[in-house]
């Protein structure tokens, strides 16, 4: 018959090894998270890969790691190409991805845009910046206004059905349907004079 000594070293022996194999498992779990998983302190660019089977928008560090979020696609596809974010992660190893661009397939705990820095180019070729070329695919605007004020420089997409406002460093400040333009007039009301760069050639 075993005796009381044996029976409690062998109920600490079983609550240690559990104790062990938990700690494996949030170790592991953590091995599967970007830096500062709570601290959205990852910096990241925004890059269109729309042009490759299951890509979409992919983020890049750093650090040169190409991530290709599973979640936040809406949030991702209202950023322009070369938008800086920053950003927190999961990487996710149980799924399968077509697009072979990535390194790491990953689930986005947080993404929040960041403000450029330093001054900012007037442009005068809407097509010309990466992330205002995307923009002009995207909406194929009647026109393009400079809306001039006392920090930036803004510029008012004027589209058929949706307009947008986007500041000079391609960061969405505003967009409204081409009919409601009220919606957007905080935005307007810190313009100080409006020039127009782009005007869609409608010759037949």
């Amino acid at each position: 018959m075993p005796s009381v000594l044996s029976i409690l070293s062998g109920m600490l022996l079983h609550r240690l090894t559990l104790i062990s194999i938990l700690a494996a498992l949030v170790l592991s779990g953590a091995s599967k998270c970007g830096k500062g998983t709570d601290g959205c302190d990852m910096r990241a660019t925004v890059v269109d890969m729309t042009g490759l089977d299951g890509c979409g928008r992919l983020l890049i560090l750093e650090d040169g790691r190409k991530l290709l979020p599973t979640n936040l696609h809406a949030t991702l596809a209202e950023m322009t190409t070369d938008q800086q974010v920053s950003i927190s992660f999961k990487i996710v190893e149980d799924m399968a991805s077509i697009c072979m661009a990535e390194d790491h397939m990953v689930e986005l705990t947080c993404l929040v845009t960041v403000a450029a820095e330093g001054p900012c180019p007037e442009m005068v070729d809407p097509y010309r910046p990466s992330w205002s070329l995307t923009v002009m695919k995207a909406l194929d605007p009647e026109r393009v206004e400079r809306l001039t004020t006392d920090n930036v420089d803004l510029y008012h997409y004027v589209g058929k059905r949706e307009s947008r406002i986007y500041d000079c460093y391609g960061n969405l400040r505003c967009r409204y349907a081409t009919d409601a333009r009220a919606d957007c007039d905080e935005v307007f009301s810190t313009a100080t004079s409006t020039t127009i760069i782009y005007v869609l050639d409608q010759t037949p």
